[in-house]
C-alpha cells in the first residue's frame, strides 16, 4: 500500500508527464540551462531531469518500460566511456555540451537511479537492469577519483560522492571501492567534527537536503555491515543535528543563510525537507502538495519519515519550541550563524563571511553571489537582506544577485579577474544587530558602489526618524508593518573619497517593487575605482511589536551606539586599517558589541 506522500507524488506524476518532452530519450528542459557552455541554448536535453522522471516513473509504477529504457541509453550517451579520459566515468549534465562543465552532474543523474536500486529494486524490469550496472561501473571511477582527494569543504557535493560511491559498490559488488567508500567517510566525519561543515552548507534549505538524501543512502548502505555500526551512529547523529536546526526554523526561509536562490526574500518555501525532518505536521487531512518529480529521491530514503502520523510527534515536532528562542549554529571553525526567532518577527547573522578563505567570489563560481549572512523578516513580509550593488558600463552586478541564471554566470561582484576582498564582521544579541561590511584592495571599473538593505513587495510603511542626544543627531529608518517594525541606522563607514571612518548618509529607495535603504559608497562618472578599504556598517533593532510613533521615539532616543576607532600601539596602521569596536546600549546597558579589526582575515 503507498503511503499518502508517494500516491500524492503519482498523481502529480501522471498529470506532470502529460506536459514533459523528450527528445533522443532525454528531458528537454523548458528553463534555461545553467552552465555557460550551453546558457544560450533553448531546449537543452537534460540528465538530470531525465533520471528523476525515469526513477519516478518506476518507482511509481508509471512509466512504460520501453520508455524507461529509451531514457536509460540517453543517459548513458551522456557518460564518459573512454577509459582513457581523465573524467572516465563523469556526467555531462546536458546533451548539448561537449564535455563536463559541471561536476556535479555525475551524483545529480546517478542518486535517484541508485536509490531506486537499492530500495525499489522489484519494480525496475529485468531488461534494464544491465544498463544500469553499465553505468553505475563505469561512475564508480568518477566517484572513486573524486574521494580519493576529497574536497571536504564542499559537502552537498563531496558526501553525495561518497554515499554513491558506497552504494555502487555494494550493488555491483566490488569490495575495493567499498573500502575507500568507508575510509572516505571515516575522513569526511573527522574534518566535520573538528571543523564543521565546510563553507556553510547547512545553513542551506536547498542543500541539506541533498546532505540529507546523501547521509540517509550511505546508513541504508552501512546497516546492512555490522562492522560499520560504530561509524554508521556518527552519520545518524550528524543528520539528527541537522533535522534539528531545520526544526527551530519551522518552515521558514533560513535567516541567515548560505546558497540559497531565494532571491525574492520569500518568508517560506516549499520543500519536503520540512515534511521529513518533522518541522511540519503529517496528517490524513493535512493539504500536503507534490510540486516536484525530482522528490521522488526524498519520498523512497525517507518513506518512514513520511508516514502519516495520527498523533504529532511531539520530540521531533515544533510544537514544543519557545516563542522567543536563539540558536548559534557553528558553520566551519570559529564562523557561527545567529538566529533570534520571536512572535512575529526573526533575525540572522554570520560572525563572519564568507566563513573560509578562497570561497566568496571568482571568475566562474563563488558563494557571495548566493548567500544572505544578514537577514531580518517582519510579520509576513518578504525577507529583507543586505546586498552589495555595483553598476558598471551599463551593467548591475550585485551580491546576493537579481536572480539565479545570471547570477551563475557572473558570479563575480566587479569586472576582471583579480577580484577585490569582501568581508563582513557581525555581532547580534537576540533582536538587536551590528554588521561592517567591507570590500578591501579595489581597482575596479564602477559608477556606483552601494551597501544595501533590500525588501521585495514592502506593504508596509517607512519612517525617518532624527534622534538627537548629547553625540548628535542619529537618522533611524523604520519599516513598520501591523505586527511588527524594525529600526535600521548606519554606522561610521570609508566612502571612496576619504580614508577615514565618517558618517555615511543613508538614502531611501521605495517603490512597489521595492524598498532599498541604501549606504552610496562611491557614485559618480564611470571610473576605475582605487580604494584600500570601503566599508559600511549598520545596526538594526527588531521589535516584536506593533509601535506607534510616540513609544518608538522614546525606546531610539534610549538606544546609543559609540563607534569607535582604536589607537592601536603594537602594530602600524593606516586609517582605514584601524581597529573598530562598536556597542549599541539601551538605557546605559550594553546590548550588543562588536571587535572588527581589519587586520583580520
Amino acid at each position: 500500500m503507498p503511503s499518502l506522500i508517494e500516491e500524492k507524488l503519482r498523481r502529480y506524476f501522471i498529470d506532470k508527464q502529460k506536459e514533459v518532452k523528450f527528445k533522443d530519450g532525454l528531458v528537454i528542459k523548458t528553463e534555461l540551462a545553467h552552465t555557460k557552455e550551453v546558457a544560450h541554448v533553448a531546449n537543452c536535453r537534460s540528465g538530470r531531469e531525465s533520471a528523476e522522471f525515469y526513477a519516478a516513473g518506476i518507482a511509481l509504477g508509471e512509466l512504460d518500460r520501453n520508455n524507461g529504457l529509451s531514457i536509460l541509453h540517453g543517459l548513458r550517451k551522456l557518460q564518459v566511456v573512454d577509459r582513457d579520459n581523465h573524467q572516465y566515468g563523469g556526467f555531462r549534465w546536458y546533451m548539448e555540451e561537449s564535455k563536463i562543465n559541471d561536476s556535479n552532474a555525475a551524483f545529480f543523474i546517478l542518486k535517484p537511479l541508485v536509490t531506486l536500486r537499492l530500495l525499489r529494486p522489484d519494480r525496475i524490469p529485468a531488461e534494464h537492469v544491465p544498463l544500469l550496472d553499465e553505468m553505475m561501473l563505469s561512475a564508480l571511477h568518477w566517484f572513486a577519483q573524486e574521494c580519493r582527494h576529497p574536497i571536504l569543504y564542499y559537502p552537498n557535493k563531496i558526501v553525495s560522492d561518497g554515499a554513491l560511491l558506497l552504494a555502487i559498490a555494494v550493488i555491483t559488488g566490488v569490495d575495493e571501492q567499498y573500502v575507500s567508500a568507508m575510509n572516505f567517510f571515516v575522513k569526511w566525519e573527522d574534518y566535520t567534527e573538528r571543523r564543521g561543515w565546510g563553507w556553510g552548507e547547512n545553513c542551506s534549505i536547498v542543500y541539506l537536503r541533498v546532505i540529507l538524501e546523501a547521509l540517509q543512502t550511505a546508513c541504508v548502505v552501512m546497516e546492512q555491515d555490522r562492522e560499520q555500526g560504530e561509524l554508521c551512529n556518527k552519520l545518524r547523529e550528524r543528520m539528527r543535528e541537522l533535522m534539528d536546526y531545520i526544526r527551530f526554523h519551522q518552515g521558514h526561509e533560513f535567516v541567515p543563510t548560505i546558497r540559497s536562490y531565494n532571491f525574492m526574500g520569500k518568508p517560506t518555501v516549499d520543500n519536503l525537507i520540512w515534511l521529513f525532518s518533522g518541522a511540519r505536521k503529517i496528517t490524513a487531512s493535512e493539504p500536503i502538495a507534490m510540486k516536484e518529480i525530482r522528490d521522488i529521491a526524498s519520498v523512497l530514503l525517507f518513506a518512514k519519515e513520511l508516514e502519516v502520523k495520527a498523533e504529532y510527534d511531539a520530540e521531533t515536532g515544533t510544537d514544543h519550541l519557545p516563542i522567543a528562542r536563539t540558536r548559534i549554529e557553528r558553520i566551519f571553525d570559529d564562523s557561527f550563524a545567529y538566529t533570534w526567532i520571536g512572535a512575529c518577527g526573526r533575525m540572522g547573522s554570520i560572525n563572519r563571511f564568507p566563513v573560509m578563505p578562497g570561497c566568496y567570489q571568482n571568475t566562474d563560481w563563488g558563494l557571495g553571489w548566493q548567500s544572505f549572512p544578514v537577514s531580518f523578516g517582519i510579520a509576513s513580509e518578504n525577507i529583507a537582506y543586505l546586498r552589495w550593488y555595483v553598476s558598471e558600463g551599463g551593467r548591475i552586478r550585485t551580491h546576493p544577485a537579481e536572480d539565479q541564471h545570471h547570477g551563475y554566470l557572473n558570479s563575480a561582484l566587479f569586472a576582471g579577474v583579480w577580484l577585490p576582498d569582501v568581508q563582513l564582521r557581525s555581532a547580534q544579541a537576540d533582536n538587536m544587530l551590528l554588521c561592517v561590511r567591507s570590500i578591501a584592495n579595489l581597482h575596479h571599473a564602477a559608477e556606483e558602489i552601494a551597501d544595501e538593505w533590500v525588501l521585495h513587495q514592502f506593504g508596509g510603511e517607512v519612517e525617518i526618524l532624527d534622534i538627537t542626544d548629547e553625540s548628535g543627531t542619529r537618522q533611524w529608518v523604520v519599516l513598520k508593518q501591523d505586527e511588527s517594525c524594525a529600526a535600521i541606522t548606519a554606522l561610521n563607514g570609508i566612502m571612496e573619497e576619504q580614508y577615514n571612518r565618517v558618517c555615511v548618509p543613508i538614502c531611501v529607495n521605495h517603490d512597489k517593487e521595492m524598498l532599498r535603504v541604501r549606504q552610496v559608497l562611491y557614485s559618480g562618472e564611470e571610473k576605475t575605482v582605487f580604494h584600500p578599504r570601503l566599508e559600511a556598517g549598520w545596526a538594526v533593532v527588531l521589535f516584536d511589536e506593533p509601535l506607534e510613533r510616540e513609544p518608538l521615539l522614546h525606546y531610539l532616543s534610549c538606544v546609543y551606539i559609540d563607534d569607535a576607532t582604536v589607537r592601536d600601539e603594537e602594530v602600524p596602521r593606516a586609517s582605514y586599517m584601524s581597529k573598530r569596536e562598536i556597542a549599541l546600549y539601551i538605557e546605559g546597558n550594553k546590548k550588543v558589541e562588536l571587535t572588527v579589526d581589519p587586520y583580520d582575515k
